[in-house]
């Protein structure tokens, strides 16, 4: 994914200006004009293990500058709910909740769930699927959100050695209330912190939102 940065050096102000589908492939592109600013590509992968190379191919009759650049967790995730933002901008409305399913042509799917709202949500979401692997490890999960947080609840990705079509269907409930969570706040647990699906304030400044 290709964002603008917007003023400073804040992603968060950052504007999509163009993305890959993501799929299990060595390489993906896609084309697009460029004019004169400051641009962050992101490399949006769920592989553990160790660093792969990367190269961005590009044509410009202008010199420019690049510059490699290490990215914070939360900086990351806002990629990642960028790219579903951009694949699913209608969304599925809950209360001020908001679903996004950002799918891909090859397969791959990002799960984005929004608190806009004054309450705490509950979802449970899980896939069916012979085909798919996931991020968090199990196909179901189940999530809790303080007001005006975002999550990233999964990352399916076909299986790296699928020779057939993908397919796979989701179910999902939502669930609010104006009370504090007693119970488990994610399942499978979660590191909030260091993990991609670890919720994240969606305001400016974060000091406004509750803590999670």
């Amino acid at each position: 994914i290709l964002m603008r940065l917007e003023g400073g050096n804040g992603i968060r102000q950052g504007s999509v200006v163009a993305l890959a589908q993501m799929q299990h492939s060595g390489a993906v592109s896609t084309d697009c004009w460029l004019p004169p600013g400051r641009y962050l590509l992101v490399p949006l992968s769920v592989r553990r293990g160790l660093p792969l190379p990367a190269t961005w191919a590009f044509v410009s009759s202008k010199k420019v500058k690049l510059s490699e650049r290490n990215l914070e967790k939360e900086a990351l995730k806002t990629a990642w709910m960028a790219y579903a933002r951009e694949t699913d901008p209608q969304g599925e409305d809950f209360h001020g909740a908001v679903l996004r399913l950002g799918k891909s042509e090859a397969g791959a799917v990002v799960v984005l769930v929004e608190n806009l709202t004054d309450k705490h949500l509950r979802v449970q979401f899980a896939f069916k699927s012979d085909c798919l692997r996931f991020s968090r490890g199990k196909s179901e999960v189940i999530d809790w959100l303080a007001p005006g947080y975002g999550q990233i609840l999964q990352v399916a990705q076909p299986s790296s050695d699928l020779e057939k079509p993908v397919f796979w269907s989701e179910t999902h409930t939502f669930r609010m209330t104006p009370h504090v969570p007693q119970q488990a706040w994610h399942n499978p647990p979660i590191n909030p912190i260091m993990d991609l699906h670890g919720p994240m304030c969606l305001t400016e400044p974060a000091s406004h939102c509750q803590t999670q």
